[in-house]
């Protein structure tokens, strides 16, 4: 520390040492103090050496046989729990995996009582898997007020006896992970499409199963390919590819159950379907097509050979009910009577509520009455109600 004088000539720096208040002694050494025992406890006896330590062999057990050594804590166990130990000749249990057995069956629980469903992704907030307007692919769309995002649900068997669905989109074909490599998403992804029902049982690709993941679910297929979204980061990707689990949150999807509406549409009910932007408009040569119609019997039976054909120029709902209207000689039946879609010849009949997709492929369209059983079974999905948690 250092002062500075007050004098007014000058100024200089005076070492503390020289100061008065300041004094300076050497620290004194003290010898370290002795520890003692008191003389009124008792001193600890000294404990005897092993015989090791005196140079002596270890005493022998009675049998001859060396004394076991002491037992220790099993390595790797903090707490001093016992390895469970497995007999040499004894198999190991296998474990089950998360999506079989009971957890499987409670897994499929939320497509309990459930008619129609929409798949929203959670990586990509706001998009829905969608049956694109070609009638073939699947894509994700942001339109959630159509019928393209909505889902029919149809129960059945799968490939070892467990609890999968069917999902069928607007157009009638069910949603299939097929075994084509996909052009998108990782290497080992493929392509996910619609496609008809023309045999029975369903292919394995065509089987899918919900399976819980924190909050939401993934959906496993029979081939054992997961639903995968696709455009994390290229966001005007909208493909949907199925493909090995890797934990990605793009495999993440929310299950809405979209109620029934207890009305029958109208005619004159605007198609809400999905539109995508064009620069041109569609020339016939994109829409025209083949189709196969026939009435169908009072439970939706459908007689095989009664099939007819005609060409439709157009891809208009109403433009194909005016037709087959006329076709079969009863124009003022073109209100009471439903057209449906059979995709396949084991497809379910579905009422056709949007335009015909775009192609060229043939579409068969099963006539049926108003007030028979077979209408009155078919359900609708309402597209304004709010999702039923």
């Amino acid at each position: 520390m250092w002062a500075r004088t007050r004098s007014p000539m000058r100024s200089h720096l005076v070492s503390e040492t020289d100061h008065p208040a300041f004094k300076y002694s050497r620290p004194r050494r003290v010898a370290p103090t002795r520890v003692t025992t008191p003389t009124n406890s008792p001193s600890r006896p000294d404990l005897p050496l092993s015989p090791t330590l005196r140079g002596e062999e270890e005493p022998k057990s009675p049998t001859g046989s060396p004394s076991p050594p002491a037992r220790s804590r099993p390595r790797g166990d903090k707490r001093g729990r016992k390895r469970s130990a497995r007999a040499p000749g004894q198999a190991r249990v296998p474990v089950a995996p998360p999506g079989s057995g009971r957890d499987r069956q409670r897994s499929m629980d939320v497509f309990n009582g459930v008619r129609f469903v929409r798949l929203r992704c959670c990586a990509r907030r706001g998009k829905y898997l969608a049956a694109d307007v070609d009638g073939l692919n699947v894509c994700l769309s942001g339109q959630r007020g159509v019928h393209n995002v909505v889902w029919a649900v149809h129960h059945a068997a799968g490939p070892d006896g467990g609890p999968c669905v069917l999902l069928r989109g607007a157009y009638g074909r069910y949603l299939l992970a097929t075994s084509v490599q996909a052009g998108t998403g990782p290497s080992h992804g493929v392509l996910t499409t619609q496609d008809d029902l023309a045999h029975t049982p369903p292919p394995p690709g065509m089987l899918w199963q919900a399976i819980p993941r924190r909050s939401t679910f993934v959906m496993r297929s029979g081939t054992g390919r997961y639903l995968r979204a696709n455009g994390r980061y290229l966001r005007w990707r909208r493909a949907v590819t199925s493909a090995g689990d890797n934990g990605s949150t793009m495999m993440q999807w929310d299950i809405e159950n979209v109620p029934i509406r207890m009305t029958r549409p109208c005619i004159l009910d605007p198609t809400y379907q999905l539109t995508h932007a064009r620069r041109r408009p569609l020339t016939e040569s994109e829409v025209a097509r083949q189709i196969r119609f026939v009435r169908g019997e009072t439970n939706g039976a459908v007689n095989e050979g009664a099939w007819r054909t005609m060409r439709l120029n157009t891809h208009n709902l109403m433009q194909l009910r005016l037709t087959l209207a006329c076709r079969l000689g009863a124009s003022r039946d073109v209100t009471r009577t439903t057209l449906c879609i059979r995709a396949g010849r084991f497809g379910h009949l579905t009422p056709l509520l949007v335009d015909l997709p775009i192609g060229n492929n043939r579409i068969d369209i099963v006539i049926l009455n108003h007030g028979t059983q077979a209408d009155n079974d078919l359900r609708y999905p309402d597209l304004s109600a709010p999702s039923i948690e």
